[in-house]
């Protein structure tokens, strides 16, 4: 049986996606009430009986009836209905702090966005403040709420990364001047939304983790890979290969999963460079995932 923070969760998503879709105002203030005055009941929901749900201030028939329901099938059908008409990034930005219907609304019908890392892009590009009801205040916050949220994720923003991941860069070229240097995977997409700072070289893994123990850079060796810390915060991994490897090794990194099979790459095709690749392919910019088109 589903505990009572499942079924809270449930009814609470439920009422934000029905004020969401305009669904009946009266539905939505019904259940966003019975979900706010139901966290105070320590009791299992399922197991107490209609008429002392019916005694909660806010719970009707309606909500009880749904209530069962979680906890017989564990799933609500109405809010799954919802949920098959709601992008994901939608309901996401829906548990952002300072985040509404009312206001994600706005965001995904006026602005076209549809991801809470393109919210973070507008944010940062002050398109917001354009959309009727946010200001810079509301602004800054929804900024801040959104970091915090992925960082505890263990997720962070592009732009976040720039500058500690490009003064690393630079040192570390000075350091191994003539070596096969350069960023990869979702970094080098630019994805808005990322896990980490990812580099890959022609260096001796050993090599590299002097380098990392000698600028005082927390890091371990995973077989060919070094995964690092920078500034105490920041994820970094470094990928070392070979001389030979290291252009096939950037243009595998390089693209996601899903453009490597849109392309119907082998890993036994001949090429020296990405441009000698994709060039008989007629194709100059290339998506490497959904996020970002082209690559520097």
């Amino acid at each position: 049986m589903m505990d009572n923070s499942g079924i809270l969760g449930i009814l609470s998503l439920y009422a934000k996606l029905a004020e969401l879709h305009n669904e009946n105002a009266f539905k939505v203030r019904a259940f966003s009430s019975a979900a706010f005055n139901l966290k105070k009941i320590k009791l299992s929901y399922g197991q107490m009986t209609d008429a002392d749900l019916l005694s909660v201030p806010g719970v009707g028939k309606g909500v009880v009836d749904s209530i069962r329901e979680i906890t017989s099938k564990g799933k609500m059908e109405a809010l799954d209905e919802l949920l098959k008409i709601t992008p994901g990034g939608i309901v996401e930005m829906l548990q952002i702090k300072g985040l509404g219907p009312k206001k994600v609304a706005v965001i995904w019908n006026a602005l076209q966005i549809e991801t809470v890392g393109d919210l973070l892009d507008a944010c940062r590009q002050n398109r917001l403040v354009e959309a009727k009801g946010f200001g810079l205040k509301t602004q800054a916050e929804i900024v801040r709420s959104i970091e915090f949220s992925l960082m505890s994720q263990g997720k962070w923003h592009y732009a976040r990364l720039w500058e500690p991941a490009t003064l690393f860069f630079e040192d570390f070229k000075k350091e191994f001047t003539g070596s096969q240097i350069a960023f990869t995977g979702a970094f080098r997409r630019a994805a808005i939304v990322l896990e980490a700072i990812e580099i890959i070289c022609d260096i001796d893994p050993l090599e590299v983790l002097e380098y990392c123990e000698s600028r005082d850079i927390p890091a371990n060796i995973n077989d060919v890979e070094i995964e690092a810390t920078l500034n105490g915060q920041y994820p970094l991994v470094i990928l070392c290969t070979d001389d030979a490897s290291f252009e096939r090794e950037l243009f595998e990194t390089t693209g996601s999963s899903s453009h490597l099979k849109l392309i119907n790459y082998q890993r036994n095709d001949h090429f020296e460079t990405e441009s000698d690749y994709y060039h008989p392919k007629g194709i100059d910019g290339f998506c490497l995932n959904k996020e970002r088109v082209g690559m520097s």
